[in-house]
């Protein structure tokens, strides 16, 4: 996935304070939608989004280790796969 879209970038500083582009999925005047990069340690993270004319925005984000989690929709494990999805949302400051 590209890391710049439309002259934006996110940059992602992990706990350990290794910083690396984030992949960016969409990229709008307000809204920005990237995947934590690949071996970011898991702790507090500082994101920095840049936009194609210099301006920056910056937050933080909690990264943990996760798991896809299936389950069946009869609760006894022997039925169809139910598959359950949990959305957070982080906002930033406009550009």
């Amino acid at each position: 996935m590209p890391t710049t879209l439309a002259g934006t970038t996110v940059k992602v500083r992990d706990s350990l304070g290794v910083e690396r582009n984030a992949p960016l999925f969409f990229v709008s005047p307000g809204q920005v939608n990237y995947l934590i990069p690949p071996g970011s340690a898991v702790g507090t993270a500082n994101i920095t989004v840049t936009n194609g004319q210099g301006g920056t925005a910056t937050g933080q984000s909690s990264i943990a280790a996760v798991a896809p989690g299936l389950f069946t929709a009869n609760a006894n494990g022997t039925g169809v796969p139910q598959p359950l999805r949990y959305a957070y949302a982080r906002r930033f400051a406009e550009l």
